[in-house]
């Protein structure tokens, strides 16, 4: 009897692994996308300071950058999110065949 239990809380935990491991391939393409964002829009905002540090037009370059970098991090962002979910779709239709 004990041995049956032992067997079934190891299916049951190895089930749970494999489904945490499912999710996160699932989920894996979307995780540095909040981190990938935010690095543009700094980038770009500190490089418009920098423009504007030599231009003497303190804060246009920078607001400009930050929202070119933003732009550009959404622009990124929806692309991947599409790409990932083209292959989800692809990888279904796949399977059903």
């Amino acid at each position: 009897m004990i041995s049956r239990k032992n067997d079934n809380d190891q299916d049951s935990s190895r089930s749970s692994f494999v489904r945490l491991l499912a999710t996160t391939r699932d989920i894996s393409p979307y995780l540095g996308l909040g981190l990938q964002l935010a690095a543009s829009i700094l980038v770009f905002l500190f490089l418009g300071r920098w423009v504007d540090g030599k231009l003497g037009t303190y804060p246009v370059f920078m607001i400009i950058g930050a929202f070119i970098g933003g732009a550009g991090g959404m622009i990124s962002f929806i692309r991947t999110v599409l790409k990932h979910e083209k292959s989800i779709k692809r990888k279904k239709k796949d399977n059903e065949n």
